[in-house]
C-alpha cells in the first residue's frame, strides 16, 4: 500500500550545524550541514525514514551540484509523537543575502496498518524557511599616537563588528596591562551593549598612567568579549589591545 499525507509530518525547525552547535552562514559557503528537525504526528510509529530536499535558488547539493539534494537517511524508529532529524550538505550562491528561502522536503517512510499486519509505504511534503543568518565577526582595533610614557595618556579601544549578522546581549571587559609600570587609572573595566549591527564600532574610551620606565615597549592588554549569535547561542572572543610606548 502507499499513501500521500503532508500533514503527518510536521516541520519543527531548519538550522545551519548540529543541534548542540547551530552555526552562523553566510554568502559563498560551501559544505555547510543543513539539519531538518521533524516530528513524526501519525499516531503510529514509522521506520525507515529517508528524504531528499529541493532548495530555492542560490543552493545546491555539495556533491550533485543540484537544488535536488541526495537522500538522508534516518535509521532509528520514530515513535507518535518524537522528532527526527535530516541532515544535508548545502553548497551557498556568493550572491545569495541574509533572509529567509523557501524550500520544502518530500520524506518518505513506512509503518504498519491498524491491524498490524499490512506495512504501508508514505511520503509527505514538509515545508521550510531556510534562514541564512550573514555572519558576526568582532574585531578589535585602537585609536592613538605613540603614547607617551611619564604622563596620563587618553586613548580609545574600537570593538567592530566587520561582519554581516547582528552580536547581542555584547558584554566587554578588559584585563590589566601586561606589563609592569602601566595602570588602567579612572576608567570603567567592562561595557554592556545590547546590540552592535554589522559595519558599526563601539568606542571604550581609556585612561592608562605610563611611568618612565615604560618606556619604549610593546603594550598589550587583555579584552574578553562575549555576545549571542543568530540562534541566541553564547560566543566568547578573547582578544588584546595593541599600543606602542614611545620613548
Amino acid at each position: 500500500m502507499v499513501s500521500v499525507h503532508s500533514e503527518n509530518i510536521i516541520a519543527v525547525d531548519a538550522f545551519w550545524g548540529d543541534p548542540s552547535n547551530k552555526i552562523e552562514v553566510d554568502a559563498g559557503d560551501k559544505n555547510v550541514p543543513l539539519t531538518l528537525q521533524m516530528v513524526n504526528a501519525r499516531k503510529e510509529q514509522i521506520i525507515g525514514v529517508r528524504g531528499y530536499l529541493v532548495l530555492p535558488e542560490g543552493f545546491e547539493d555539495s556533491l550533485t551540484k543540484s537544488r535536488f539534494t541526495r537522500e538522508a537517511v534516518y535509521v532509528d524508529p520514530v515513535p507518535s509523537g518524537r522528532s527526527f532529524t535530516l541532515r544535508y550538505l548545502i553548497d551557498i550562491s556568493d550572491e545569495i543575502k541574509p533572509g529567509l528561502y523557501k524550500a520544502y522536503a518530500v520524506v518518505y517512510y513506512k509503518y504498519y496498518d491498524e491491524d498490524e499486519k499490512d506495512l504501508v509505504m508514505s511520503s509527505s511534503y514538509v515545508y521550510f524557511d531556510i534562514r541564512v543568518t550573514g555572519k558576526s565577526l568582532a574585531s578589535v582595533k585602537t585609536e592613538y599616537k605613540s603614547l607617551i610614557p611619564g604622563m596620563s595618556n587618553e586613548v580609545k579601544i574600537i570593538i567592530s563588528n566587520d561582519g554581516t549578522a547582528d552580536m547581542y546581549n555584547v558584554m566587554i571587559s578588559l584585563g590589566d596591562p601586561d606589563i609592569p609600570g602601566v595602570t588602567l587609572i579612572d576608567t570603567k573595566r567592562s561595557w554592556q551593549f545590547s546590540r552592535i549591527p554589522p559595519g558599526t564600532d563601539v568606542m571604550l574610551p581609556i585612561l592608562l598612567q605610563i611611568e618612565s620606565y615604560a618606556a619604549n615597549k610593546a603594550l598589550r592588554i587583555p579584552i574578553d568579549i562575549t555576545y549571542l549569535d543568530s540562534y541566541g547561542q553564547q560566543k566568547r572572543l578573547q582578544h588584546n589591545a595593541m599600543f606602542r610606548i614611545g620613548t
